[in-house]
Parts: structure tokens; sequence; C-alpha cells
């Protein structure tokens, strides 16, 4: 299993999703040292993604544990009928220092900022810029010089760009790029057509829009 996979467990009755929460699901390394993770549920079953970053990706587990809380816990995973789960249960998954693709679709661009894409989007960034995208990112597409953001000065967008700060979290199919302005200010223009990024099929994330940043 690829390390944004969903690891799924399945128990004798559909789980009752108000029942998984952080408190009675919880991801960890063979060593005890936990894995920052998103839970919920799914089709009646426990769903567990990681939330992989460079560091994750760079030093990843063997195999990932996963434990559910049971009686005489309060946090007892339980299923829709009321029944809890009898006694702490652990899971086991074996995973590989590997992102997996969802579908063959390009990635798709959810929101710069929290703004939906929109011709002539203008942001206001008070820290990183957030781009956040459905579908997974090639890591090795991503780095200051392949996600540039070029001054502009008078209406005019200078040649000579600024390489940001480049980190990203993927968790599932869902990825999260955030680009470090550091203490630079000033207006930038964003034009995702003159980004160098991919996603793990090679495509090019849509829409490839163009947006202004103000960096107060």
């Amino acid at each position: 299993m690829a390390l944004n996979s969903a690891l799924v467990v399945g128990l004798d009755g559909t789980v009752d999703p108000l029942s998984v929460t952080a408190a009675s699901v919880v991801a960890a390394r063979d060593d005890g040292r936990p894995l920052a993770s998103r839970m919920g549920a799914a089709a009646g079953q426990v769903v567990v993604e990681l939330e992989v970053d460079e560091a994750l990706l760079a030093d990843p587990p063997d195999t990932v544990v996963v434990r559910l809380l049971g009686l005489p816990s309060p946090h007892a995973v339980s299923t829709l009928d009321g029944r809890r789960l009898a006694a702490p249960a652990t899971f086991r998954f074996r995973v590989t220092a590997a992102l997996e693709p969802r579908g063959s679709a390009p990635a798709r661009l959810l929101d710069i900022d929290g703004h939906a894409p929109a011709p002539g989007l203008e942001i206001v960034a008070a820290g990183p810029l957030v781009i956040r995208l459905d579908g997974v990112l090639d890591p090795a597409s991503l780095s200051p010089e392949t996600c540039p953001l070029f001054p502009l000065e008078n209406g005019l967008v200078l040649s000579s760009p600024l390489r940001p700060a480049v980190t990203w979290r993927c968790t599932g199919e869902r990825f999260e790029l955030r680009l470090g302005l550091g203490d630079q200010h000033g207006r930038f223009q964003l034009d995702l057509r003159r980004f160098g990024w991919r996603d793990l099929s090679g495509g090019i994330p849509e829409p490839t829009l163009v947006a202004e940043v103000a960096a107060p």
C-alpha cells in the first residue's frame, strides 16, 4: 500500500461515524510514535488516511499500526445498532515509500487561500500562500524553481521571479501546497501556466488560472 492509501478496518456491523474520532482511532509506527492522520467512516467501515509530507516520505514506516479503542474506554468505537467494541483492537498495514494517484484525470485546483478558482482572482496573503488540489502531485516536480511568483510594478510583470519556499502535504487524494513568501512585500502575479508542477500521472493540474497576490 502507498503512504496515502486508505487504511480500512471493518467490524461485524456498520460503524457509527460519530464514534470515529481522533480519541477513538490512532495511527502509529511500529515503535509507537504517532502518525498524523485523518480518520472517518465510509461504507460502514473505519477509514484512516495518513497526512503525508516531505518528512514522512523521506522516513516512512514499514508498517502502520491502527488501534481502535474499545471498552471500558468511553471513546470505544461503536456500531450503529449501539454495540461498542468489546476491547481495544490493533490492525497492521504494510506500506511503501510512495504516493499513489487516484484515477487518471488530471489533478484539479480546488482553491487558493480559500478562494475558488475564478478569472481575475486577487488574493491578500498574510502568510504562506496555500493552494489546495483534488489529486496527487508528484513531489519531485515541486521546488522553488517550479513555482515562481512574478513581481508586479506599475502594472507590468517583471521577468525576475520570486522563488518561494515550497512545502506540501497529501492526505488521501487531497493535496495542499504552501508557498512561503518570507519577508517579501508587494504585488505578485501567480501564473499557473508557468508552474512546472505535475501530478503523478504526468498531467498538468487544471484550471491553469492567473491570479494577483498582494503580500502586505
